[in-house]
């Protein structure tokens, strides 16, 4: 598989600040296309990619590098004696990938019927 979105992209265009080097980008960055190709059939391909895919691919890479640092999404945060909560779950992470993509990515790439 091709690397559809390069570091370069995520700094300039996309904006990322998280990810602290192009390797690790590198390495989430593949999970996460390989993620979008399954949400969206594997309709997205090189003659296809716009920018608002390469966005989406960010986006998700971000999403999942959050994840890996933490450990899970974070489910309750106090202020007070500081209390922090987070939930590990496949689902969930899945839900919160998809939402992130759906941002970006036009909907029709999730559609599963024919047109």
């Amino acid at each position: 598989m091709k690397l559809s979105v390069d570091y370069g992209f995520y700094k300039d265009n996309y904006g990322g600040n998280l990810i602290p080097s192009y390797q690790i980008f590198n390495r989430i960055s593949m999970k996460s296309m390989c993620f979008i190709n399954k949400i969206t059939f594997n309709k997205i391909n090189d003659d296809n990619i716009t920018d608002e895919i390469r966005l989406g691919i960010c986006a998700v890479t971000d999403e999942m590098f959050k994840i890996e640092k933490t450990g899970g999404i974070k489910t309750v945060e106090s202020v007070g004696n500081h209390s922090v909560s987070y939930k590990v779950d496949n689902i969930t992470e899945e839900k919160q990938y998809i939402k992130t993509a759906k941002i970006y990515i036009p909907g029709e790439y999730f559609y599963r019927g024919i047109y």
